[in-house]
């Protein structure tokens, strides 16, 4: 197993390769291992984790299209009501809100129809 001073030594070569070799052709991620994508990736993981929470938790008793519906005009009631004075104020809202700043915060909630999909893909 690698040390700590190791690691750090092996971050450090991968900051100078992007020091000397960056720009349009070599971005800091790639130096670093980093596959393209991957951000979208993590961020599309991180949505579908709070929308499954949202789901389990405020919404249990819904199904397909009407759990879409419900999440959908409630997110849209958030977005619409709350969202831009919590951000501003960096304030985060406890609950079902709470849960809406965060997605609101990593991106867009997804139309009615992608949620219909979405729990389609994870039911639960």
């Amino acid at each position: 197993m690698a040390s700590g001073n190791e690691h750090c030594a092996w971050v450090g070569d991968r900051a100078v390769l992007w020091l000397q070799h960056g720009g349009d052709k070599l971005t800091l991620e790639t130096a670093l291992g980093f596959q393209p994508g991957w951000r979208a990736l993590a961020t599309r993981h991180r949505r579908n984790e709070i929308l499954r929470e949202i789901a389990r938790i405020y919404f249990p008793e819904l199904q397909g299209r009407k759990r879409a519906r419900a999440i959908a005009r409630s997110a849209g009631a958030y977005e619409g009501n709350g969202w831009l004075r919590d951000r501003r104020s960096g304030r985060r809202p406890d609950g079902l809100k709470g849960l809406f700043y965060d997605l609101l915060s990593i991106g867009e909630v997804p139309s009615e129809e992608r949620l219909r999909q979405l729990f389609c893909d994870f039911p639960g």
